[in-house]
């Protein structure tokens, strides 16, 4: 990795917050000190998802049941199954939206989403989450799981929705309020620590840039731009 130390007098942030109070470092002088202990306790109440995706790619042979469209996507509420979210890349790419209408030789493009809590869940293994929600969704589908007809990888994402419990939004707007101190802005749904659409995290980031924008290039007094008393006395005569 390379390294490379600059100076700066405003930062925008869309790290983790958690992961970013663990990166920063306070100086006393040439001496590192620790975190405030409340900004520390704060951090340790922000909780997040971890993300299990399944990819899968399943041979249009190997589904038993080709009739009526093909979802782009649909949640399954079941506790003994363990994707919450399953969709359909191919069908925002590919003009057949139904599986009675693919080609003999398609493969059929299937994205499975698991979420744990590591808080709760500490001991899982991805690995074998795939292997069992593979065998789920062929019986949801009716597909042929054998290797023949499906393969499938997994992607773990460390971090993926934020926990909105009680503790989020206080936790959260401490260590923003503390970050802002030294003229570091967090945006987007990491850095602001809490659900948004894609827009509104757009627009977080756009609205903290003129916010900084602003700080370094003040607007300048309008009544700079005004004669003076004198000004207007000397102008009438």
């Amino acid at each position: 990795k390379i390294k490379k130390i600059v100076s700066t007098d405003y930062v925008l942030s869309s790290i983790p917050l958690p992961n970013l109070v663990n990166m920063i470092t306070l100086m006393d002088g040439d001496n590192p000190k620790n975190l405030p202990p409340y900004i520390a306790a704060a951090a340790s109440k922000l909780k997040s998802l971890t993300q299990i995706c399944v990819n899968m790619v399943v041979h249009i042979s190997a589904f038993s049941i080709r009739t009526g469209p093909a979802p782009d996507w649909f949640y399954i509420y079941d506790n003994d199954i363990h994707p919450a979210r399953v969709s359909f890349p191919q069908r925002l790419c590919s003009n057949h939206g139904t599986l009675e209408l693919a080609k003999e030789d398609d493969w059929v493009a299937i994205q499975a989403e698991i979420f744990r809590d590591k808080s709760i869940d500490k001991d899982f293994d991805p690995n074998t989450l795939a292997k069992e929600t593979v065998t789920q969704l062929s019986k949801l589908l009716s597909f042929d799981p054998s290797e023949e007809f499906c393969q499938y990888d997994v992607i773990v994402n460390d971090r993926s929705y934020v926990v909105s419990d009680l503790d989020r939004a206080e936790a959260a707007g401490i260590i923003i309020k503390w970050l802002e101190g030294y003229n570091i802005y967090p945006i987007g749904t990491f850095g602001q620590w809490k659900y948004m659409w894609s827009d509104v995290a757009y627009f977080s980031g756009k609205k903290a840039a003129e916010k900084v924008f602003n700080l370094m290039c003040p607007p300048a007094d309008q009544s700079d731009n005004k004669p003076s008393k004198s000004n207007k006395e000397n102008q009438s005569d």
